[in-house]
């Protein structure tokens, strides 16, 4: 202060000061006390959530406000639904999955409908209420996306798309009544669900409901029995030519361009001995993705379509097949699951199969000597009015397979996929062929386009 003296600053005694230093010692111990405080309260959060969600890897689910009779096993040696000489086989040893038989009777067996919850979006889509479009010919069953029906659900729905990559208890209903069947849904081949950690989702799932036919319930883009069903009320006329109006030879909708991909090495040796016409967004875009009229015109006018699949994958035949080609009247050219597999699940003499020709020089030979006999053509049209001796396999339609199942499988049944990874990819990654894969494949670069002259 100018002018001035500055006051001394007061002096505390050594005994009134505040101990602001800690030995190490106490420092350390100081520590363990506040870890060990942090950890009891993570213990008993943990313990919280457990109370508060069950988890669902157990087969017998209870719900305490739920009373279900018991019953006396034997009783149910009667009922058809119920074969235990092949459930309780000890020869037979399923790989994937154990099936036993509970002493509890479902509560809904009073009921003359089951209930089906689809717990999942569907395409990041939330479904609500009643979806009455999903089976109208069997109301003996009812589809609803309101979750708040778990406690009613004779069957829980999840959309694999819709479900977390590694499983998450806290993603799935909060308790499983024991009668209750959680469907694990895929429309998509192993190549394209491979994001999901299946192995984490080993003791979830009851059924699958999968395009495969050893799922628990059938959900192919197709089949023989549709397709049948479908022509019993149409006119058939045994001696059509079709091969009238068709002024085209071969066409092709593709939109996956992913270069890598095993179709386009073939269908880029192909178009260099015959014309092919590609449209979608690997070649000329005529018309909206969705826009299955404007498309299926156009194939109609052509003898032959690509039913080129994006994966070589047992018995993964998809809409390119059964829509595309078989509901267009066009006779497709098959490239993707084995042959034997389209032998097993087409309408016969419906397909001409890559396989059978060795390489694609010799195949634009024989379409074109197709092109020129109308004989021989009508000759893949044949199984139209000539339907096979043999029993079909039984399709009613994805949700009414469901709902079938539901109706049909014994009461006491309880079946878990304990190996879901093993059963879709094959013990040996063996149910489809390897593919190259990039992170980026969406990237341009890594795309293939087809111009109005095939080059």
């Amino acid at each position: 202060m100018a002018g001035g003296t500055i006051p001394p600053i007061p002096t505390v005694p050594a005994s009134e000061r505040c101990p602001l230093r800690i030995t190490f010692q106490q420092g350390f111990q100081l520590f363990i006390a506040v870890n060990l405080v942090f950890l009891l309260l993570v213990l008993l959060c943990s313990l919280f959530l457990e109370t508060q969600v069950e988890t669902v890897r157990r087969d017998d689910y209870q719900n305490n406000d739920v009373q279900i009779p018991t019953v006396d096993i034997d009783s149910l040696y009667a009922d058809p639904r119920c074969d235990f000489n092949r459930t309780f086989n000890i020869s037979v040893k399923p790989k994937f999955y154990s099936v036993c038989h509970s002493r509890s009777v479902p509560r809904t067996s009073v009921r003359d409908y089951k209930v089906i919850v689809i717990w999942t979006r569907w395409w990041g889509v939330r479904l609500w209420g009643v979806q009455d479009h999903y089976c109208p010919s069997m109301p003996e069953c009812v589809f609803t996306g309101e979750r708040e029906q778990i406690g009613n659900a004779d069957a829980v729905v999840f959309h694999y798309h819709d479900t977390p990559k590694v499983y998450s208890k806290l993603a799935m209903p909060p308790t499983r009544l024991p009668h209750q069947h959680w469907v694990w849904f895929a429309m998509e081949c192993p190549i394209v669900t491979r994001l999901r950690d299946l192995v984490s989702y080993s003791g979830v799932f009851n059924w699958t409901m999968t395009y495969r036919n050893d799922s628990d319930v059938l959900t192919a883009y197709g089949s023989a029995s549709l397709t049948y069903k479908m022509l019993k009320e149409m006119k058939k006329d045994p001696h059509k030519d079709y091969a009238l109006g068709k002024k085209q030879l071969a066409v092709w909708f593709v939109s996956n361009c992913y270069k890598y991909l095993p179709r386009f090495a073939y269908a880029q040796e192909l178009v260099k001995h015959i014309r092919v016409d590609v449209f979608g967004q690997c070649g000329e875009v005529v018309c909206s993705k969705k826009d299955f009229e404007c498309s299926n015109n156009i194939i109609k006018q052509y003898k032959f379509y690509l039913s080129f699949e994006s994966y070589k994958c047992r018995e993964y035949i998809t809409e390119k097949f059964w829509r595309n080609a078989i509901q267009n009247k066009v006779v497709p050219v098959v490239f993707g699951a084995p042959k034997t597999d389209y032998e097993r699940y087409a309408p016969p003499g419906s397909f001409i199969h890559v396989d059978d020709f060795e390489s694609p020089e010799v195949l634009a030979d024989y379409l074109m000597i197709l092109d020129k006999d109308k004989e021989k053509y009508n000759q893949y049209f044949r199984w139209r009015t000539h339907p096979p001796k043999s029993a079909v396999p039984e399709d009613y339609g994805r949700w009414c397979n469901l709902c079938q199942r539901l109706h049909q499988v014994c009461p006491t049944e309880r079946k878990v996929y304990t190996d879901l990874d093993g059963w879709w990819k094959g013990k040996d990654n063996d149910v489809c062929e390897p593919v190259v894969l990039k992170d980026n494949s969406k990237d341009p670069m890594y795309a293939i386009y087809f111009d109005e002259n095939n080059k």
